[in-house]
């Protein structure tokens, strides 16, 4: 089966530690979000990833290539970033062959098998607080009778979370080179959700499935939640063998290589490659390149 993750995005709500890495490889848990969605497909029959790459492309080629994965691995560049559904684009086929599409800044608990072995369609779903920011699926008794992309009214509060199997890649690229020469945009943007709306009328049946949970790390307030919770099912804090703690109380962290942490208190900090923090009580944050997006910091 082919992959595709759509990796291009700038990563705006994280800058400015976006300003030098690419969103999907922000460290989470102790290791990139891209990592953590790669190992979800470990035991699948993946025959091709392809990574659809844009913003910092190179550092996710870099990374890819110290993987050592066994399958191949195409990366294709979104040279104009005009939505998701133009993302996706560029990785599909002339073929009526399956294809699992999994988004990049999101990690899902779910039974991957399960998923792609069902006949129709799939998508995976969670029920959410925050409808309007998803999109959406319409039912029909267990049915899905279509999709809406961030309704201002949502008809249901299941929301589309990032995982999609679709049967056929000729069946959606031609559901999207219809929203592009036809110009149907959402947001301004040609979107996957309107390409599934497109396919249900066409008579393509969809099913869905839900996460067992959701881990959106392209939203910064829930990052730092999900990093702790990734960590609670290894030890307190991953700590990189190059880098140097000293004087220091570490607890629910990331730290990443060559970083240097003198005389502090972190709780619940990424901290990323090459950073030097000396003297400081930090919590809930972010920090690398000279930057900090955090919630608090205080002087030692």
């Amino acid at each position: 089966m082919k992959v595709i993750i759509p990796v291009a995005g700038l990563g705006t709500r994280f800058k400015p530690i976006t300003d030098n890495i690419q969103k999907c490889l922000l460290p989470v848990g102790g290791k990139p979000i891209l990592a953590h969605i790669i190992d979800k497909i470990k035991n699948l029959n993946v025959s091709e990833l392809v990574l659809v790459v844009g913003s910092f492309g190179n550092q996710v080629e870099e990374y890819i290539d110290i993987l050592d994965l066994n399958y191949k691995v195409t990366f294709v560049e979104q040279k104009e970033r005009f939505g998701l559904g133009h993302a996706i684009l560029y990785g599909l086929d002339e073929i009526h062959d399956e294809v699992l599409i999994l988004l990049g800044d999101t990690i899902i608990e779910m039974d991957y098998l399960t998923f792609i072995n069902r006949k129709c369609n799939m998508v995976a779903v969670d029920k959410v607080d925050d409808p309007s920011r998803y999109g959406i699926v319409r039912l029909e008794g267990d049915n899905i009778s279509g999709f809406v992309e961030k309704p201002a009214i949502p008809p249901t509060d299941f929301a589309l979370v990032g995982a999609y199997k679709i049967n056929s890649q000729k069946n959606l690229k031609c559901a999207i080179n219809k929203l592009i020469n036809t110009d149907i945009k959402t947001n301004n943007e040609y979107q996957l959700t309107d390409a599934l709306s497109l396919m249900v009328k066409d008579g393509c049946e969809f099913m869905y499935q839900q996460v067992e949970n959701n881990l959106d790390c392209g939203i910064p307030e829930s990052i730092i939640d999900i990093n702790k919770y990734l960590l609670s099912d290894t030890s307190s804090s991953y700590i990189s063998p190059n880098a140097y703690i000293d004087n220091s109380k570490i607890s629910s962290c990331t730290i990443m290589e060559n970083c240097k942490i003198l005389n502090s208190d972190l709780n619940n900090v990424i901290v990323l490659n090459n950073s030097i923090i000396e003297n400081q009580i930090i919590s809930d944050a972010i920090i690398g390149y000279d930057k900090i997006f955090i919630n608090k910091i205080e002087n030692k």
